[in-house]
């Protein structure tokens, strides 16, 4: 799954940014593999609450000081100045350590 991973999050990311596509659309620009990962991944970021520092280095069991240092190694997005986790992106990025 590898580098997969990352490009479904980027993806997801940028067309959250856009809103003006939809996810039938999006899947036109995708290769068909990553196809059903992008929609279960959509559908996971509309269930899941997103995570402030606090509660993603507990759930991490780092200091949130580490996880605000280190930020860029981990999936994250950034929206008006805030930084939000999702559960589902950091157990993904865990199990490919």
């Amino acid at each position: 799954m590898g580098d997969s991973s990352n490009t479904v999050s980027i993806f997801i990311c940028q067309t959250k940014k856009l809103k003006k596509l939809r996810l039938h659309k999006m899947a036109k620009h995708i290769s068909p593999e990553l196809r059903l990962e992008v929609i279960l991944s959509a559908l996971l970021e509309k269930t899941e609450t997103p995570m402030d520092y606090r509660e993603a280095s507990s759930f991490l069991k780092i200091s949130e000081k580490t996880l605000k240092t280190k930020r860029n190694l981990y999936p994250h997005h950034k929206i008006e100045g805030q930084v939000y986790f999702y559960r589902s992106e950091l157990n993904n990025f865990i199990k490919q350590i």
